[in-house]
Protein backbone atom coordinates (compact mmCIF):
# COMPACT_ATOMS: atom_id res chain seq x y z
CA UNK A 1 0.00 0.00 0.00
CA UNK A 2 1.37 3.38 -1.00
CA UNK A 3 2.23 5.70 1.87
CA UNK A 4 0.62 9.10 1.38
CA UNK A 5 2.84 11.94 2.67
CA UNK A 6 1.45 14.39 5.21
CA UNK A 7 3.75 17.26 4.22
CA UNK A 8 4.65 18.82 0.87
CA UNK A 9 8.31 19.56 0.01
CA UNK A 10 9.04 21.93 -2.86
CA UNK A 11 12.30 23.08 -4.45
CA UNK A 12 14.23 20.46 -2.47
CA UNK A 13 17.64 19.46 -3.78
CA UNK A 14 20.52 17.20 -2.81
CA UNK A 15 23.02 20.04 -2.35
CA UNK A 16 20.82 21.77 0.19
CA UNK A 17 19.98 18.58 2.04
CA UNK A 18 23.61 17.53 2.29
CA UNK A 19 25.05 20.91 3.25
CA UNK A 20 26.75 21.14 6.64
CA UNK A 21 25.34 24.61 7.24
CA UNK A 22 21.59 25.22 7.27
CA UNK A 23 19.27 27.96 8.49
CA UNK A 24 15.60 27.15 9.03
CA UNK A 25 12.81 29.71 9.22
CA UNK A 26 9.41 28.55 10.50
CA UNK A 27 6.45 30.74 9.60
CA UNK A 28 2.79 30.59 8.63
CA UNK A 29 0.27 32.87 10.27
CA UNK A 30 -0.92 34.14 13.62
CA UNK A 31 -2.87 31.45 15.52
CA UNK A 32 -1.89 29.13 12.71
CA UNK A 33 -0.04 26.32 14.50
CA UNK A 34 3.53 27.58 14.12
CA UNK A 35 4.28 27.09 17.82
CA UNK A 36 3.32 23.42 17.67
CA UNK A 37 5.52 22.80 14.62
CA UNK A 38 8.40 24.83 16.09
CA UNK A 39 8.14 22.77 19.26
CA UNK A 40 8.48 19.56 17.28
CA UNK A 41 11.51 20.95 15.46
CA UNK A 42 13.08 22.04 18.75
CA UNK A 43 12.63 18.56 20.19
CA UNK A 44 14.21 17.13 17.05
CA UNK A 45 17.33 19.14 17.87
CA UNK A 46 16.88 22.42 15.98
CA UNK A 47 18.27 25.35 17.96
CA UNK A 48 15.70 28.16 17.95
CA UNK A 49 17.45 30.54 20.34
CA UNK A 50 18.55 30.80 23.95
CA UNK A 51 16.02 33.19 25.47
CA UNK A 52 12.71 32.20 23.95
CA UNK A 53 9.24 33.39 24.78
CA UNK A 54 6.73 30.73 25.83
CA UNK A 55 5.53 30.66 22.22
CA UNK A 56 9.09 29.71 21.16
CA UNK A 57 9.75 33.06 19.49
CA UNK A 58 13.08 34.83 19.73
CA UNK A 59 12.40 38.53 20.31
CA UNK A 60 15.36 39.47 18.11
CA UNK A 61 13.47 38.30 15.03
CA UNK A 62 10.57 40.72 15.18
CA UNK A 63 9.78 43.33 12.56
CA UNK A 64 10.15 46.04 15.22
CA UNK A 65 13.80 45.06 15.73
CA UNK A 66 15.05 46.56 12.49
CA UNK A 67 16.86 45.04 9.55
CA UNK A 68 20.34 45.96 10.73
CA UNK A 69 19.86 44.37 14.14
CA UNK A 70 18.36 41.24 12.58
CA UNK A 71 21.29 40.99 10.14
CA UNK A 72 23.72 41.30 13.04
CA UNK A 73 21.89 38.57 14.94
CA UNK A 74 22.07 36.29 11.90
CA UNK A 75 25.83 36.85 11.61
CA UNK A 76 26.26 36.03 15.29
CA UNK A 77 24.19 32.83 15.03
CA UNK A 78 26.06 31.78 11.90
CA UNK A 79 29.35 32.16 13.75
CA UNK A 80 28.05 30.23 16.75
CA UNK A 81 26.61 27.12 15.10
CA UNK A 82 26.30 25.54 11.63
CA UNK A 83 22.60 24.67 11.91
CA UNK A 84 20.01 26.86 13.59
CA UNK A 85 16.73 28.58 12.97
CA UNK A 86 13.89 30.65 14.35
CA UNK A 87 10.12 30.79 14.41
CA UNK A 88 8.07 33.85 13.56
CA UNK A 89 4.45 33.48 12.38
CA UNK A 90 4.56 36.52 10.07
CA UNK A 91 8.13 37.59 9.21
CA UNK A 92 7.40 39.05 5.77
CA UNK A 93 8.15 42.62 6.86
CA UNK A 94 11.84 41.71 6.82
CA UNK A 95 12.25 38.18 5.44
CA UNK A 96 12.84 39.08 1.79
CA UNK A 97 15.56 41.53 2.76
CA UNK A 98 17.54 39.12 4.91
CA UNK A 99 17.37 35.99 2.71
CA UNK A 100 20.86 36.80 1.27
CA UNK A 101 22.24 36.74 4.82
CA UNK A 102 21.03 33.19 5.44
CA UNK A 103 23.30 30.21 4.83
CA UNK A 104 21.45 27.56 2.85
CA UNK A 105 17.98 28.77 3.90
CA UNK A 106 15.30 26.11 4.33
CA UNK A 107 11.75 27.21 5.06
CA UNK A 108 9.01 25.43 7.00
CA UNK A 109 5.62 26.93 6.19
CA UNK A 110 2.76 25.97 8.49
CA UNK A 111 -0.82 26.02 7.28
CA UNK A 112 -4.07 25.49 9.11
CA UNK A 113 -7.65 24.71 8.15
CA UNK A 114 -9.44 27.87 7.02
CA UNK A 115 -12.25 27.70 9.56
CA UNK A 116 -10.00 26.74 12.47
CA UNK A 117 -7.47 29.45 11.66
CA UNK A 118 -10.10 32.16 11.28
CA UNK A 119 -11.85 31.02 14.47
CA UNK A 120 -8.54 31.20 16.34
CA UNK A 121 -7.97 34.77 15.23
CA UNK A 122 -11.59 35.63 16.02
CA UNK A 123 -11.19 34.24 19.53
CA UNK A 124 -7.86 35.83 20.38
CA UNK A 125 -7.92 39.07 18.37
CA UNK A 126 -10.41 41.87 17.91
CA UNK A 127 -11.63 40.85 14.48
CA UNK A 128 -15.00 39.91 13.04
CA UNK A 129 -15.65 36.73 11.10
CA UNK A 130 -15.28 38.23 7.62
CA UNK A 131 -12.04 39.99 8.51
CA UNK A 132 -10.61 36.80 10.05
CA UNK A 133 -11.47 34.74 6.99
CA UNK A 134 -10.02 37.32 4.61
CA UNK A 135 -6.84 37.57 6.68
CA UNK A 136 -6.42 33.80 6.48
CA UNK A 137 -6.64 33.92 2.70
CA UNK A 138 -4.22 36.86 2.44
CA UNK A 139 -1.73 35.12 4.71
CA UNK A 140 -1.82 31.91 2.67
CA UNK A 141 -1.35 33.86 -0.55
CA UNK A 142 1.54 35.86 0.90
CA UNK A 143 3.28 32.67 2.01
CA UNK A 144 2.81 31.01 -1.38
CA UNK A 145 4.03 34.08 -3.24
CA UNK A 146 7.16 34.21 -1.10
CA UNK A 147 7.98 30.53 -1.57
CA UNK A 148 7.42 30.43 -5.31
CA UNK A 149 9.24 33.68 -5.97
CA UNK A 150 12.36 32.53 -4.09
CA UNK A 151 12.25 28.83 -5.07
CA UNK A 152 14.29 27.71 -2.08
CA UNK A 153 13.82 24.38 -0.26
CA UNK A 154 10.52 24.56 1.59
CA UNK A 155 8.36 22.11 3.51
CA UNK A 156 4.64 22.84 3.77
CA UNK A 157 3.29 21.42 7.03
CA UNK A 158 -0.36 21.14 8.01
CA UNK A 159 -1.13 21.72 11.68
CA UNK A 160 -4.14 19.41 11.38
CA UNK A 161 -2.03 16.62 9.88
CA UNK A 162 0.46 16.98 12.72
CA UNK A 163 -2.34 16.45 15.23
CA UNK A 164 -4.15 13.67 13.35
CA UNK A 165 -1.10 11.86 11.93
CA UNK A 166 1.70 12.82 14.30
CA UNK A 167 4.07 9.91 13.58
CA UNK A 168 4.15 10.44 9.83
CA UNK A 169 4.37 14.21 10.10
CA UNK A 170 7.16 14.07 12.69
CA UNK A 171 9.15 11.68 10.48
CA UNK A 172 8.80 13.97 7.47
CA UNK A 173 9.78 17.02 9.51
CA UNK A 174 12.82 15.13 10.82
CA UNK A 175 13.79 14.18 7.28
CA UNK A 176 13.62 17.81 6.15
CA UNK A 177 15.68 18.88 9.16
CA UNK A 178 18.18 16.06 8.68
CA UNK A 179 17.45 14.90 12.22
CA UNK A 180 17.29 11.45 13.76
CA UNK A 181 14.04 10.29 15.35
CA UNK A 182 14.32 7.86 18.26
CA UNK A 183 11.54 6.12 20.16
CA UNK A 184 12.22 8.41 23.08
CA UNK A 185 11.86 11.44 20.83
CA UNK A 186 8.54 10.17 19.53
CA UNK A 187 7.21 9.83 23.08
CA UNK A 188 8.41 13.29 24.04
CA UNK A 189 6.97 14.93 20.96
CA UNK A 190 3.72 13.01 21.28
CA UNK A 191 3.27 14.50 24.73
CA UNK A 192 4.04 17.97 23.40
CA UNK A 193 1.32 17.91 20.75
CA UNK A 194 -1.33 16.47 23.05
CA UNK A 195 -4.54 18.34 22.14
CA UNK A 196 -5.41 21.30 24.33
CA UNK A 197 -1.99 22.42 25.47
CA UNK A 198 1.66 22.53 24.59
CA UNK A 199 4.74 22.37 26.75
CA UNK A 200 7.56 24.73 25.76
CA UNK A 201 11.01 23.62 26.84
CA UNK A 202 14.12 25.51 27.76
CA UNK A 203 17.43 25.07 25.94
CA UNK A 204 18.36 22.09 28.12
CA UNK A 205 15.41 20.21 26.64
CA UNK A 206 13.53 19.88 29.93
CA UNK A 207 9.92 20.85 30.35
CA UNK A 208 9.71 24.41 31.62
CA UNK A 209 6.03 25.15 31.91
CA UNK A 210 2.61 24.12 30.60
CA UNK A 211 0.85 26.83 28.65
CA UNK A 212 -2.82 26.66 27.82
CA UNK A 213 -3.66 26.97 24.15
CA UNK A 214 -6.92 27.60 22.42
CA UNK A 215 -6.61 25.04 19.66
CA UNK A 216 -8.75 21.96 19.36
CA UNK A 217 -7.81 18.63 17.90
CA UNK A 218 -9.18 17.98 14.46
CA UNK A 219 -10.85 14.58 14.44
CA UNK A 220 -11.64 14.25 10.75
CA UNK A 221 -9.04 12.62 8.54
CA UNK A 222 -8.28 14.87 5.58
Amino acid sequence: MEVVPTTLPVFENAASRGAAEKTFVIFGGRRGGTTAVAGVCQRLGLHLGDNLETNLEDLVFRKETGIEEIAEAIAERNAARPVWGWKHPTPHAYLKQIVPNLRNPRFIVVSRDTTAHAAGMLEREERDIEESLRLHVRTERQNLDFVFSHQLPTLFVSYEKLVVKPAATIKELADFLGAEVTSRKFREIGSFIHPGYYEPVDRSGKVKTRIKQFFRRTRAMA
